[in-house]
């Protein structure tokens, strides 16, 4: 048996939560104790039983009357020793009147609900926390009332059925019910996986590769043992903050060089995956661009007169890029068209299989995008 009450016999003002149990049904009980000190000055206590754990609520008593808090103490019955208690536990936590707490625990299920006074005229909002833990972890707190004012509230729990009552002041004072489920507390943080990546030009990347665009949009989802709400972003590097984004995002205008994407999924807990998903690739100048159309072409076997053919008009594009005329720049256009039809004959005359022409004209026309250049016709041919 164990019992508690608010004893102000210390100091005939500021009032203590005193403490005693008995182990023969009511016989004798052991000298009590104080498990909050009388200058906290602690209120309205209210105590439940779980096999050998003994929870305490109280309120107590901040920097002003109008500021109270609502806090636990969890004890735990050594049977040769005594009850022994943790530190208090503030569970309400805010700068307003919290008062009236009611507790009951079933197992390792802890239900705790008090009056949550706020605004002019004072609202008393009832409020719940929970644990599924035997109280080493709480919930964030959930209106009972929904801002309707309640009072002489209690609660009690069996299994994860909670039921909670209050009265409604003013009036008759109508008693209300509600009943409600006690939820595990879900730690486990999400998965992300990135979906795709595509590049301006239309053009599937993957980790790892180089492209023409300044343009690249994100496709990516998440997993969860409950379900995923949101999204965050970055985008090239620490020095960068994450910010919500949905399952889709697309950014134009990068400039050139390395570029590191990253994404992080957010579950109906709040866990948030502590290693996001990530997506670097490389955005190319023309210069560069150019350079890996010659180096694919290297790297195809061709005869040697089928590689200088098409190699011609990237060298001169080449030039035309590095003369330091500006003006001259546009005439790269021309020749990327012009190595777009060399392209065209060869695969029509079999000195370029299907595969090798689609490739290289993918790689011109993806840099002709990126330059603004006129769209080449494509010519379908038969195979």
């Amino acid at each position: 048996m164990y019992v508690i009450w608010e004893d102000c016999s210390l100091t005939g003002t500021n009032c203590s939560i005193s403490y005693s149990e008995s182990m023969d049904g009511g016989v004798t009980f052991t000298t009590p104790i104080a498990l909050i000190e009388p200058e906290a000055e602690a209120n309205l206590p209210d105590i439940a039983v779980a096999d050998t754990d003994v929870y305490v609520v109280y309120e107590q008593v901040g920097d002003s009357l109008n500021n109270r808090d609502v806090f636990l103490i969890r004890g735990t019955d050594t049977a040769v020793g005594g009850t022994v208690f943790a530190d208090p536990i503030n569970l309400s936590n805010s700068p307003i009147y919290n008062a009236f707490p009611r507790i009951d625990v079933s197992g390792s299920n802890v239900a705790v609900q008090w009056e949550n006074r706020q605004g002019v005229p004072v609202n008393n909002e009832v409020v719940f926390v929970g644990s599924t833990d035997g109280g080493a972890t709480f919930g964030s707190q959930v209106s009972v009332t929904g801002m309707a004012r309640g009072a002489l509230n209690d609660i009690a729990i069996s299994g994860n059925n909670l039921f909670s009552t209050w009265s409604v002041p003013g009036g008759d004072y109508d008693v209300l019910f509600a009943k409600g489920t006690l939820t595990p507390i879900e730690n486990t943080p999400p998965e992300t996986l990135i979906i795709s990546v595509i590049s301006g030009n239309n053009v599937h990347l993957n980790n790892g590769d180089s492209t023409s665009s300044d343009t690249i949009t994100f496709t990516f989802t998440g997993t969860d043992d409950v379900a995923v709400v949101g999204f965050e972003c970055r985008l090239d590097g620490t020095s960068q903050i994450f910010a919500p984004c949905t399952s889709s995002i697309t950014y134009a205008n990068l400039n050139t060089g390395m570029h590191t994407f990253e994404v992080r999924a957010i579950d109906t807990s709040g866990n948030i995956d502590p290693t996001p998903a990530s997506f670097s690739w490389k955005i190319l100048t023309p210069q560069e661009a150019i350079r890996m159309i010659s180096d694919t072409i290297n790297s195809m076997n061709l005869p040697k007169g089928t590689e200088t053919s098409l190699n011609g008009p990237l060298h001169n594009a080449i030039q035309l890029l590095e003369d330091h005329d500006p003006t001259n720049d546009i005439s790269v256009c021309d020749k990327l068209a012009s190595f777009i039809e060399q392209v065209n004959a060869k695969e029509a005359n079999g000195q370029l299989t299907l595969d090798q022409a689609v490739e290289l004209r993918q790689q011109a026309m993806d840099l002709q995008n990126s330059l603004g250049c006129p769209p080449t016709t494509l010519v379908i041919l038969p195979h």
